[in-house]
């Protein structure tokens, strides 16, 4: 059992052409029963923040960032961490994170746009062995990237985009991952609220001895659709693809195929859910790839019941399986199930009175 309590503040500052907001806070968790034998609270501090500034009619920027440092259960790196990651044989996990991200749009025209984007983050265990040299909970890390994008509008209903990007991961203990991405996506709009894309591409990737170069085409196929009236409305997201993956748990860059199904209902005016299905899988197996937490599964469900203007009633459930590559039929799939309850209050002196913190 675990009982979780997420206190935050926030600021929210608003121009004609200017946004800024901030926010920050500490998220208390009380395992139950007390497996790591504490007398307190894990306690994790995390901020975030991100400014917009529509400078020219043709020019706009934006920056965001998060933080956090802390100790997060094992519960909570499914909602720290992207899905896919893998996991750590820990219940407790000390930690400190940082990612920022600038982005650039530029509209050269009424058909085209273009992009720059730069990023950075490092990560870092707040607990490790000097004397004995044992290995830390978390790999620590410091990343860096950017990307450029090139969009065209082709017609009303059809886009076409260039990405490419490139990347890096540095680690003290295992080295330096290195990546080059190009990917040329097509989206099409059909109906009033569907759409198709399909993105194909290449990535190179140089990793740490004992493996070094390798190519990897990678691709995927996205739809969303909508529907409803004005009482009840839904829309669904499906993707699937192949990719390479950045795990943060594991230091690793892997080449993984992926599928994920979103679905957001909204029942009521007061009363919303969101169902989410994720897989994902090491391609192939080999020396690169951990011989663990390969191949992961996770389904959630969360709902939403507006009891006021200030307060919400949240509920759901969320699921997990980790394993080695597929390959390897005699194994034990590790599982986390969780069943959750809360409430969701906020205030403030905005028009939507703090609703910009949830």
């Amino acid at each position: 059992f675990q009982s979780t309590l997420d206190a935050r503040g926030g600021l929210r500052l608003l121009s004609p052409r200017q946004e800024l907001i901030l926010s920050a806070g500490p998220q208390f968790f009380l395992l139950l029963p007390n497996i790591a034998d504490l007398n307190r609270p894990l306690v994790f501090y995390a901020a975030d923040g991100s400014y917009r500034i529509h400078a020219t009619r043709r020019l706009d920027f934006s920056l965001n960032a998060r933080g956090g440092y802390g100790e997060l259960s094992y519960a909570m790196l499914s909602q720290t961490f992207v899905p896919g990651t893998g996991a750590v044989d820990a219940s407790i996990i000390p930690l400190i994170l940082g990612d920022v991200e600038a982005l650039t749009t530029w509209r050269t025209s009424r058909s085209h746009t273009l992009s720059l984007g730069l990023r950075a983050g490092a990560q870092d265990t707040l607990r490790e062995d000097e004397t004995s040299g044992d290995p830390a909970l978390i790999p620590s890390f410091i990343t860096f990237g950017g990307g450029l994008t090139s969009a065209h509008r082709l017609s009303q209903v059809d886009n076409l985009s260039y990405r490419s990007d490139f990347g890096a991961f540095m680690n003290e203990r295992e080295g330096t991952f290195t990546t080059y991405r190009n990917m040329l996506s097509w989206f099409h709009f059909y109906e009033e609220s569907s759409s198709f894309g399909l993105s194909l591409g290449a990535e190179w990737i140089h990793t740490p001895p004992p493996v070094s170069n390798f190519f990897l085409p990678i691709g995927s196929l996205e739809h969303q659709t909508a529907g409803g009236n004005h009482m009840r409305s839904w829309t669904l997201r499906t993707s699937a693809g192949v990719r390479g993956f950045f795990d943060r748990l594991s230091f690793s860059y892997l080449p993984q195929a992926f599928s994920q199904v979103d679905l957001e209902v909204l029942w009521t005016a007061r009363f919303r859910s969101n169902f989410s299905t994720f897989g994902s899988t090491s391609i192939t197996q080999s020396e690169a790839l951990p011989d663990d937490f390969v191949t992961f599964f996770g389904f959630d469900v969360s709902n939403r019941h507006k009891v006021s203007d200030t307060l919400d009633l949240l509920f759901g459930l969320r699921t997990a399986l980790r394993g080695p590559h597929l390959s390897v039929f005699e194994t034990n799939m590790q599982g986390q199930f969780l069943f959750y309850t809360g409430f969701d209050w906020s205030d403030g002196t905005d028009r939507d009175r703090g609703q910009f913190l949830r």
